[in-house]
């Protein structure tokens, strides 16, 4: 079943994968060495997953785009994931909207673990709401150190006015809406859609 949707890309979206079912996949992924994108959003991973597709991260040197958006991954996998990306060689972009146990303390692992990394170029943590002005001076250096250009903070709890300054170290608006590279404009801009009236319903 795995050959069935894996080739080149590999789509195991809305599948409602756990943490308990993710290491053969990983395993696939870690041998799949025409990979060139993972997408595994809206499922239910969380930390233990996240490190073992940091695992992957480590292993796998075709893999550019890893979507874990719309999980249940934490501060302790965003660490994992960091971490890895200090080894990884060929992702370009993460996707990691709609995680709402990330907070700063995950921030900071991640920017740490990821130093010296010169591939990822997108890094998308937006509708995180435990992330927060706490994290402004982390996300600077990280855009200072790192080959990300594209760093997307919306719905975050980030003021409007950290958000502009962060904008001076990257190459698009803090406000941007403008689509990861990996995910279709009509896709991101429908889940922005829907974080909306959800966050607006929640009120």
């Amino acid at each position: 079943r795995l050959d069935e949707k894996m080739d080149e890309a590999a789509h195991l979206d809305d599948m409602d994968l756990t943490d308990a079912e993710i290491r053969p996949i990983a395993d696939y992924l870690i041998a799949n060495t025409r990979l060139k994108g993972a997408y595994l959003s809206k499922n239910t991973l969380m930390d233990e997953g996240a490190k073992e597709l940091a695992r992957v991260l480590c292993a796998n040197t075709s893999l550019r785009v890893l979507n874990l958006s719309n999980n249940e991954i934490g501060d302790d996998g965003m660490g994992e994931l960091g971490r890895a990306l200090g080894e990884n060689t060929s992702l370009a972009t993460l996707l990691l909207f709609c995680n709402r146990r990330i907070t700063d303390v995950g921030v900071k692992a991640f920017a740490e673990g990821m130093a010296g990394n010169t591939t990822l170029t997108t890094l998308d943590i937006s509708f995180n709401k435990g992330i927060t002005d706490a994290s402004v001076d982390v996300l600077e250096t990280l855009l200072r150190t790192t080959s990300i250009a594209y760093l997307q903070l919306a719905f975050t709890s980030i003021s409007k006015a950290n958000r502009k300054t962060i904008c001076r170290f990257q190459s698009v608006s803090p406000f941007s809406r403008r689509p990861s590279k990996g995910l279709s404009k009509k896709a991101q801009e429908g889940m922005y859609q829907e974080e909306e009236e959800r966050s607006q319903s929640a009120v």
